[in-house]
């Protein structure tokens, strides 16, 4: 799958990450850094945590990282929009090292 095909399918900009980011190449590695970020999962902590702070910081983090990859559709509140571009993802990724 190419990244243009992943945009498309979960909603993305691919022409905003493309203003980012110079090429195909650059996209996909970030998508892939993105994948192994543990923001989501820190922010899960802070949130079972109780601490306000520490989750604010996580899920502006998110938001950003988001926006910035043209993922602006993940930065919605419904969190059954979240799992499939993620899968779809984890295709892109799978297939460009193949």
């Amino acid at each position: 799958m190419r990244p243009e095909q992943f945009y498309q399918e979960i909603g993305g900009s691919y022409q905003e990450a493309l203003t980012r980011m110079p090429d195909d190449r650059r996209i996909v590695r970030y998508l892939g850094m993105f994948l192994q970020d543990t923001s989501m999962e820190e922010l899960g902590k802070a949130l079972t945590a109780g601490d306000a702070e520490e989750a604010f910081r996580m899920a502006h983090a998110l938001k950003g990282t988001c926006l910035t990859l043209g993922l602006g559709r993940l930065t919605v509140r419904d969190p059954d929009r979240l799992f499939a571009p993620m899968s779809v993802l984890n295709d892109l990724r799978r297939d460009l090292v193949e």
